[in-house]
């Protein structure tokens, strides 16, 4: 298990939208899921909605390369590429 912070900055909303974020491992399986608590309300389109998740804790069954993906509602609306496991791991030809 890791412990990790997460910063979202999204636009384009409107309306109120269940979140969920999923870790995926490099064959797009998921293999962790957290939900928040309260959902996002989105007034403005244009108005940007700042996240701020602090100590989700990661269930990562083994290192790798892994995407960390932002959904509302169920539909994918960000991803960050994660590398979990030792530096060296991912030098040279490994990354």
């Amino acid at each position: 298990m890791i412990r990790v912070a997460v910063y979202a900055h999204v636009t384009g909303g409107h309306g109120t939208y269940t979140l969920a974020f999923q870790l995926r491992d490099a064959e797009g399986d998921d293999v962790w899921r957290w939900q928040p608590a309260d959902p996002l309300t989105h007034p403005d389109r244009l108005t940007p909605a700042q996240l701020a998740f602090q100590a989700v804790t990661i269930e990562v069954p083994q290192a790798g390369r892994y995407d960390m993906v932002l959904l509302a509602d169920g539909s994918d609306i960000a991803s960050q590429p994660l590398l979990i496991g030792m530096a060296e791991v991912f030098r040279g030809d490994l990354a």
